[in-house]
């Protein structure tokens, strides 16, 4: 298990990440309650004008970034800086769309979409000897939050998503990610009102 490149292969892989989780799980036990009621006071609504569907915020918006291309200079294609997309967040889903549903839309999306490619690995330890392997890909996609500040000031806040399946596909497996990269999520932080916005 300690060769990182065969560790999943090892049978007492899974059996240590478990008792891991199970000391975790031990801590937290003995933990005081957290009832949250030290919460920043920001917003996420649940629901728009009873027009949403039921567990999908009108407020956290999934976007494929090769659906949302506006073909003018300073596009995705020539500009994907953090700021470029904070500000596509704030022009396209906050201001006077605030209040906009974008849960059925040709721009947004409520389902992830990933593929199994192959690529070929050099093992540099083993003689440069080479492997193709099956991996799993996503579609690149961003998140956009529409948080309203409820106080009069500015607000930095942490927000947490964590993505699971639905269920299983048929004759599939989940698949767990456990790699995560950055470019894979970029916030938004739309906010209604300027002097309501988050710092």
């Amino acid at each position: 298990m300690s060769e990182t490149r065969t560790a999943i292969r090892d049978f007492i892989f899974y059996r240590w990440h478990k008792h891991i989780d199970d000391i975790s799980f031990l801590w937290q036990e003995q933990q005081p309650a957290n009832n949250f009621s030290d919460a920043p006071e920001v917003r996420i609504r649940k629901g728009l004008n009873n027009t949403t569907p039921a567990h999908q915020s009108p407020d956290i918006i999934l976007a494929f970034k090769d659906a949302i291309h506006t073909g003018s200079p300073g596009s995705p294609e020539s500009d994907d800086s953090d700021a470029f997309w904070q500000a596509y967040g704030e022009q396209h889903f906050g201001g006077a769309n605030w209040d906009k549903d974008f849960s059925a839309t040709a721009e947004t999306t409520a389902e992830l979409q990933t593929a199994m490619r192959k690529r070929t690995i050099t093992l540099v330890e083993d003689d440069r000897q080479t492997e193709t392997i099956d991996y799993l890909y996503p579609r690149e996609f961003f998140y956009f939050l529409r948080v309203e500040n409820l106080l009069p000031q500015s607000k930095d806040v942490t927000i947490r998503i964590f993505l699971a399946p639905t269920g299983p596909i048929t004759g599939s497996a989940q698949w767990k990610i456990s790699r995560w990269n950055d470019r894979h999520c970029r916030c938004a932080r739309c906010n209604r009102r300027s002097d309501r916005s988050l710092g």
